[in-house]
């Protein structure tokens, strides 16, 4: 190295010191312990009196700035990554430790002295190669300076099932992103490099042993799902670091419909794997802009089973799906369910951390929970094959677990083609409703670009009624009906359907006018394409089978008729429409008025008869009318309803507001409807003194079906904001509730519902939610 070279070495370390200089304490000398005397981030915290999540937030936002500034001053990344690149070596260097006061000296001072010229240059390389994007791979180098990798596009795998994640993360096409360790909301600076339009969240754990201690480079994922069967998407995916710590930023997908308070929210898988220990699998809810704290992940004790896959000729399968169940899964179930069980599968399955068989036919399952298993296997066009039970022994794991996949039988199917008039196979959605003794299900499914379909049947006992829907709209739809199992050759044929007249008419004979049509089958609606000759008439083609109609129009309440057969029905048919509850009145917000809200009726039943995920909700879930509101704020929306009833009031910028319940006889009266900034839940999770209360699920509630959940910060506290005021119910779950999924059931009983605090607008209600006898 020449004297000009050294100059210039000398002068690209004065600029690093200087830029660590200027940033506001705590966050400086957070950034010199880390980085210049070499210190975890554990040790800084144990030091500082601090967590160690706000360790790794300071470290964050020092971090931040320092690419901010040299930003700012060279004019890009590129250019200052150009100055400060001759300082980055080869192979880098393991930080040093040294006199923190000292170094700190120095900075303050603004100078550098050739005796600690060696220690400083250290400091800075580690600062450089962290906010530069370039990866530490040295083994002393502590793993959290190691930055989060971000997949760019969804890794997917095999067309039909797709590759085990371990080997789909060798084909991530990764880029390095800032790390993703902050305590508080994700900062503006750390989704600068994503996608446009796209929101992003944050989740962090600590990914321990049974014992408590840390997995330094545990493997954490986040990923989803199409299906049961569909193919992993790796979102994100990150190591732990020497304390166990692992933060992982997650990019939102579109459907992540903002909820009250514009945060938009989505469900993903996150898992956890280390060498030797069981892999763990969670579903967890990302919010945006947000941090969810999963708390300590326990790997426990790993079980390695090696085996291999065969059809009943013995013949290797190559590219079998193989994964592992508890063997208690199946202990109660006989030879029937069994059998069902090879035709379509099982929940106990799991498509998304299974892996696939080799050339051989041969595999290496990794990470299992030890205890009594069952292993599957599936190919398609093939029925599950489902080994005998065994319990692994760590130290001794089975080697030559074979499973056999068979064929199917030809009852365990059924098959056909959806053609059109003239014979040739036409594209369709296909509805299939289920009669097996006193079951009945549906569900949809969709044929090929022949109409061709095929699918397992789950019960031989199992009656199929089968209804076709013409995708282009040309044909009304057509069903077949008792179909068997081991059917093969079904056609549903398309045909022009009979001529069908409606007369639509109010209480006083007028003709309703603008009304659509729907067509039910077995339940299932869809709107059907209907002409009007003369003012309230409407002619349709009726389907073939059995049949409902729905009738829906402005201004008036939903009208249902039937149960017709396409023979017997009449050509002509004369209904009358009831009108429907009128409300009225304006939508404000501080005071002046607030246009393009939305309003909405619900009805509202003091039983609370409904449950939404299993919560009982005296609100229904389903709204029963709803308008926009004008420039002035006002809003006309015709309700579909009888009794008591709700009206609420939404807009993206305020916190929704709510009247009622109110009696219908009153309606004609106008509301008024306040949006807010609402109110807030905040509090702490009391757990027993030897538990963790960080991670846990706390959800909130008030009666509509629409619960909301968030994971506990490291100290166990919680903090709902953008609430309605009223009374809500504070709750712990195991798991959080998914903001797009949900399930309905009934309740029957008298049992007042219960409420443990009341949100108040512009305040906030302190609610602790103890947990210490769970």
């Amino acid at each position: 190295m020449d004297q000009v070279d050294a100059l210039e070495r000398m002068d690209t370390q004065r600029l690093l010191l200087e830029a660590v200089r200027t940033l506001e304490e705590p966050v400086r000398t957070t950034v010199v312990r880390r980085y210049f005397e070499g210190l975890s981030s554990a040790e800084i915290a144990r030091a500082s009196g601090v967590p160690a999540g706000t360790v790794r937030a300071r470290l964050k936002r020092g971090l931040d700035q320092l690419r901010e500034r040299l930003d700012r001053e060279h004019g890009s990344r590129s250019s200052w990554m150009a100055v400060i690149a001759p300082l980055v070596p080869r192979c880098p260097t393991p930080l040093a430790a040294s006199n923190g006061t000292l170094v700190v000296s120095i900075i303050a001072q603004g100078t550098l002295l050739m005796s600690l010229f060696k220690i400083c240059l250290t400091g800075a390389l580690a600062v450089v190669l962290v906010i530069g994007g370039w990866k530490l791979t040295h083994p002393d180098v502590e793993r959290s300076v190691v930055p989060i990798q971000r997949a760019e596009t969804p890794v997917q795998s095999d067309p039909v099932y797709g590759e085990h994640v371990e080997s789909a993360l060798r084909n991530v096409r990764s880029r390095v992103s800032s790390e993703m360790t902050s305590d508080v909301n994700v900062p503006a600076s750390a989704t600068a490099e994503l996608a446009p339009g796209l929101p992003e969240g944050s989740l962090d754990a600590r990914i321990v042993d049974e014992q408590g201690s840390p997995l330094p480079e545990a493997e954490v994922l986040v990923l989803r799902s199409t299906g049961q069967r569909g193919n992993p998407h790796v979102l994100a995916q990150g190591r732990a670091d020497e304390g166990g710590f692992a933060t992982v930023a997650v990019e939102l997908p579109r459907f992540a419909v903002p909820q009250k308070g514009g945060a938009a929210a989505a469900s993903f898988e996150f898992i956890a794997q280390y060498p030797g220990r069981a892999t763990h699998r969670q579903a967890v809810v990302v919010h945006e802009s947000k941090v969810t704290h999963l708390g300590d992940v326990v790997l426990g004790p790993g079980v390695q089973v090696s085996g291999l896959v065969v059809d009943q000729r013995g013949v290797a399968m190559v590219g079998a799906r193989v994964g592992a169940s508890p063997a208690g899964a199946f202990d109660s179930l006989g030879p029937d369910d069994l059998d069902r069980i090879a035709r379509v599968g099982s929940d106990q399955f799991d498509f998304l951390t299974a892996v696939q068989s080799r050339a051989d036919g041969g595999f290496d399952l990794v990470g299992l929970s030890s205890g009594p298993m069952r292993l599957w296997a599936h190919v398609p066009g093939k029925r599950f094959g489902l080994s005998e039970p065994f319990d692994p022994h760590p130290a001794h794991p089975p080697v030559n677990i074979e499973i056999v996949v068979g064929d199917f039988n030809r009852g365990d199917r059924v098959g056909g083609q959806v053609v059109g008039p003239d014979g040739v196979g036409r594209r369709a959605r296909l509805g299939r409703m289920v009669r097996a003794g006193e079951r009945s299900t549906g569900d949809s499914l969709s044929t090929d670009a022949e109409g061709l379909f095929s699918f397992e049947v789950e019960y031989l006992d199992a009656v199929y009624d089968l209804s076709a829907t013409d995708l282009l709209g040309e044909f009304a739809r057509v069903q077949v009906r008792d179909v068997r199992p081991g059917e093969q050759e079904v056609v549903i044929r398309f045909r022009r359907g009979e001529p069908m007249l409606i007369h639509l008419r109010d209480q006083d004979g007028a003709p309703v006018l603008d009304a659509k049509i729907s067509i039910g089958i077995d339940g299932r609606y869809r709107r059907t394409v209907a002409e009007s000759p003369e003012p309230g008439d409407y002619a349709f083609e009726r389907p073939t089978g059995q049949f409902t109609l729905k009738a829906q129009a402005p201004g008036f309440r939903e009208l249902s008729a039937g149960r017709f057969e396409d023979a017997t029905a009449p050509a002509e048919l004369n209904l009358v429409m009831e009108r429907a509850l009128v409300v009225r009145g304006v939508v404000r917000a501080d005071g002046a008025p607030v246009a393009n809200a939305i309003v909405e009726a619900f009805k509202y039943d003091t039983s609370a008869s409904m449950t939404v995920n299993g919560l009982r909700c005296p609100i229904s879930y389903f709204e029963s009318g709803n308008a926009r509101t004008d420039a002035e704020g006002r809003f006309e929306l015709n309700a579909d309803l009888d009794g008591s009833f709700v009206v609420r009031a939404r807009h993206p910028d305020w916190v929704d507001a709510e009247l009622g319940p109110l009696p219908a006889d009153t309606a004609s009266e106008p509301v008024d409807l306040e949006l807010s900034h609402g109110g807030t839940i905040e509090g702490i999770v009391l757990v027993a003194a030897d538990t963790s209360a960080s991670g846990i699920v706390v959800a909130v509630h008030r009666g509509d079906g629409r619960p909301r959940s968030m994971r506990t910060a490291e100290d166990g506290s919680f903090r709902f904001e953008n609430l309605m005021a009223g009374q809500w119910r504070v709750f712990s779950l195991e798991e959080d509730i998914d903001p797009h999924g949900g399930f309905f059931s009934s309740y029957q009983g008298d049992e007042p519902l219960e409420w443990d605090c009341r949100v108040q607008l512009g305040r906030a209600t302190k609610f602790d939610l103890d947990l210490t006898a769970r």
